[in-house]
C-alpha cells in the first residue's frame, strides 16, 4: 500500500493520475496476468488514427544489407506507405523508390501510422542518408524543410529565462539542432505559454501540431517544450502570433492576411494547418 501511495502522490495533477495501478511481482509473477490484462484494456481504449494522411516517417537506424541494399526504420506518425512507392528522404531531398517493407521482422504489403516499420529503399546509398533529423515522405506530398518555425512555447518551472540570443536545442522527432527563440517583448519567462518564432540552425520537417522539446545547450537539462504553429512562415523575420493556442480558423486567416494578394497554395495547408487532407477541405467550406 506504501508503494501504491508514493506512486499516487508523484503522479496526482498530471495525466497519469487516474491511471488505474496493478500490483504484481517480477519476483513471483503474481500480478502479471491482471498487468497485461490492463495494459490490453488501455491499448484498446485508445481510439484508432486515420491512414487517409500525408505519410511522414522520422528515421531512427540506416542500414545496408546483403541482397536488400539500404533499409531505414522508424515508427510512422502519419499516413500509409506501400511497396513500389516513390519517397524522398528529407531535408536533403535524395529520392528513392520502396523496394518491400517489413513490420516486426515479417514481410507486410503496407505500413500505417503508429507502426514500426523498416523500408528497403532503391535507388539511394546508406552514405547518403544522415540519420539525424532525416524524415522518409512520399514524393509530391507538400513537405517542406525550413530553419524557421513559429510556436507556443512553455518553460518548465525552475528553468532560466531564455533571450533571443540564448543558445538552446530543439528536439522534434530524430532531429536535435542549436535554435534560438524570439517573442514579442523580450525573454521567455518560466510558467507562461506564449507565441514565438523559433530560428533553427539547420533545416527541419515539421508540421502544425508537432510537439518538440526544449533543453538548454549547456548543461544540457529540459528547460521546456512547445507546439509547432506554422512550419512554414514566408520570410525568416516573421512575428510570432498574435496568440497562443489559436484555433485552426485563426491561424489560417493570419496565414491569408500575411500572405496578401499572393494568396496561400492550398496544397500546403495540410502540412501548414496540421490537419489530414479531407479536413482541410471542410475547413475551407467553413
Amino acid at each position: 500500500q506504501l508503494v501504491e501511495d508514493d506512486v499516487r502522490s508523484v503522479i496526482a495533477g498530471g495525466a497519469l493520475e487516474r491511471a488505474e495501478i496493478v500490483r504484481c511481482s517480477a519476483v513471483t509473477g503474481d500480478g502479471i496476468d491482471r498487468l497485461k490484462a490492463a495494459i490490453t484494456r488501455a491499448a484498446l481504449a485508445i481510439p484508432a488514427r486515420d491512414a487517409d494522411d500525408l505519410f511522414r516517417m522520422p528515421v531512427d537506424r540506416a542500414f545496408s544489407v546483403k541482397g536488400t541494399g539500404t533499409v531505414v526504420t522508424g515508427t510512422v506518425w502519419s499516413g500509409a506507405l506501400g511497396a513500389d512507392e516513390s519517397v524522398q528522404l528529407l531535408p536533403a531531398g535524395t529520392e528513392a523508390r520502396v523496394r518491400n517493407l517489413e513490420q516486426h521482422g515479417a514481410a507486410v504489403p503496407g505500413v500505417g501510422v503508429g507502426a514500426r516499420a523498416a523500408i528497403a529503399l532503391g535507388g539511394v546509398d546508406r552514405a547518403e542518408i544522415d540519420v539525424r533529423g532525416t524524415v522518409l515522405v512520399r514524393t509530391g506530398d507538400p513537405w517542406v524543410p525550413s530553419r524557421v518555425l513559429r510556436a507556443d512555447v512553455a518553460l518548465l518551472d525552475g528553468a532560466p529565462v531564455v533571450g533571443s540570443r540564448t543558445r538552446v536545442r530543439f528536439h522534434l522527432g530524430t532531429a536535435d539542432l542549436g535554435a534560438r527563440i524570439v517573442a514579442v517583448g523580450g525573454p521567455v519567462h518560466p510558467g507562461v505559454r506564449i507565441p514565438v518564432r523559433m530560428v533553427l540552425d539547420a533545416p527541419v520537417v515539421a508540421r502544425g501540431g508537432d510537439r518538440f522539446v526544449v533543453r538548454s545547450a549547456s548543461p544540457a537539462a529540459t528547460i521546456g517544450g512547445g507546439i509547432v504553429t506554422d512550419p512554414e512562415p514566408p520570410n525568416r523575420r516573421c512575428k510570432p502570433w498574435p496568440t497562443s493556442a489559436a484555433t485552426d480558423e485563426q491561424r489560417l486567416a493570419w496565414m491569408l492576411a500575411e500572405a496578401g494578394g499572393k494568396g496561400i497554395a492550398a496544397v500546403s495547408l495540410p502540412t501548414r494547418i496540421g490537419r489530414r487532407p479531407a479536413d482541410i477541405d471542410l475547413l475551407l467550406a467553413r
